[in-house]
């Protein structure tokens, strides 16, 4: 007896997603082009593109232009960890993790989570996390699984006069962290923006 396709979606799909998201909420120091965030990020790629040929037997292009769009984007950052180096070097495509941070008119820093952000020729910077959560939604949907997405928000930090972030045992060590900052527009939104002066402080955490 086969497993129903909403049993096999959640855990194999949803399941690799929301432990992605999960990780990126926490607060740790990394280092930017090799982490766990960046390889928990290629598992929830690898997951929601292969899925398709799991449940169906073959890869298949998606109904939506946009839809197809996002699938052709994960294609490039699983092929890329597959294979390394592809021939198309288009579509080569490599991943950086940074720590991200509002500030406000008091020049307080609030952390919003760690960003995992994709870079090839073919589509420029793209989010990780944002394509394949969009694209598991639009999978859902075109596949017709009965199943509701996860909701899940990066837990709301207060705002400190000073940015600290942790060395955990998921920290081999605290070098080359990229740090991204943003400032909210009159629109309530978030824009790229630097701030005119950054207090950043490593601290040890501790069980």
């Amino acid at each position: 007896m086969s497993e129903p396709i909403e049993h096999r979606f959640y855990h194999e799909v949803l399941t690799p997603l929301v432990r992605f998201q999960a990780r990126c909420a926490e607060n740790v120091c990394i280092q930017e082009n090799y982490n766990d965030v960046i390889v928990l990020a290629q598992e929830a790629a690898t997951a929601a593109y292969h899925f398709p040929e799991a449940v169906l037997g073959r890869q298949t292009q998606m109904a939506s232009s946009l839809s197809e769009a996002l699938r052709q984007k994960l294609s490039d950052v699983v092929d890329s960890r597959k294979h390394g180096v592809l021939r198309n070097t288009d579509r080569q495509t490599s991943l950086q993790a940074a720590l991200a941070y509002e500030f406000n008119e008091a020049q307080e820093f609030r952390y919003l989570g760690t960003r995992v952000t994709a870079t090839n020729r073919r589509f420029g910077k793209f989010d990780v996390a944002e394509t394949v959560a969009q694209f598991a939604d639009d999978l859902r949907s075109e596949l017709g699984i009965a199943i509701q997405m996860p909701s899940f928000e990066t837990p709301l930090y207060p705002f400190t006069a000073k940015i600290v972030t942790y060395v955990t045992d998921k920290t081999f060590f605290a070098k080359n962290t990229q740090l991204q900052f943003f400032e909210r527009g009159g629109d309530g939104k978030l824009l790229p923006s630097d701030p005119k002066q950054v207090h950043f402080e490593v601290q040890e955490l501790t069980s």
